[in-house]
């Protein structure tokens, strides 16, 4: 609970510092991208997170680890390719919707975003199919 609250109050903290110094327009922009990967990442995922988690506990629950890891791996392959492949269609979007020099870093910076949230995200799931707590918080 705690965690949750010092994330709020960090999030808040930051968007505020954000606004100031990006100013309307700027943040405006950053709200959107912001946007774009949150929501690309969830749909990048292709929901192999899921799809990890319980196929992994389901072969460990009948003491199959094999089976387990190659669940996980065949999950986290497919999220990664869903993952690429949204940032590529992130690229391009920024591109189209921010033309100019401008575009081109956003384009970047938005579709690197998107894919690192995306396989960071599969990644804590994978290792919470197999039970490795620990990394699943890193």
């Amino acid at each position: 609970m705690a965690g949750r609250v010092s994330a709020g109050v960090a999030l808040i903290v930051s968007n505020g510092m954000i606004a100031r110094l990006l100013g309307p327009e700027g943040f405006g922009a950053y709200t959107m991208i912001f946007s774009v990967v949150i929501l690309g990442a969830t749909g990048a995922q292709l929901g192999m997170g899921t799809a990890a988690v319980r196929l992994s506990a389901a072969a460990g629950g009948v003491g199959e680890p094999g089976r387990a890891r190659s669940a996980v791996t065949r999950c986290l392959s497919a999220g990664l390719a869903g993952a690429g492949l949204a940032g590529v269609g992130a690229w391009f979007g920024a591109r189209l919707w921010l033309p100019g020099g401008e575009g081109a870093w956003a384009a970047a910076a938005a579709s690197l975003w998107l894919t690192l949230v995306a396989v960071h995200t599969l990644l804590a799931e994978g290792f919470r199919g197999l039970h490795h707590l620990r990394e699943t918080a890193l």
